[in-house]
């Protein structure tokens, strides 16, 4: 398996860990769907989810805990800059 195959892989994997994880923590977001499937990473998750900051900080340390990756490894900016599934995506690879 190539370097690019690898990293396409832990992309595919790291995504569907925070749909899963997300539809989870906000099931009201993806009804029906624990998977969370239906979901879009491009979504605002305030906006189009309702997410609240309790949520996002449940969530968040939920994900991060599935995903090995330590919730202290982010700046309050980071964290603020986290409006989608996508950047929580994004966020996540860079620190694993």
């Amino acid at each position: 398996m190539s370097n690019e195959q690898i990293q396409e892989r832990h992309q595919v994997d790291t995504a569907s860990r925070v749909r899963e994880e997300f539809a989870r923590t906000v099931p009201e977001a993806a009804p029906g769907d624990p998977a969370g499937a239906s979901l879009d990473m491009d979504a605002d998750m305030a906006d189009s989810y309702g997410l609240s900051s309790l949520d996002k900080v449940l969530f968040l340390t939920a994900i991060c805990d599935t995903c090995h990756v330590s919730l202290a490894t982010f700046t309050e900016l980071d964290l603020a800059e986290m409006r989608s599934l996508g950047d929580v995506v994004a966020a996540l690879q860079v620190r694993s």
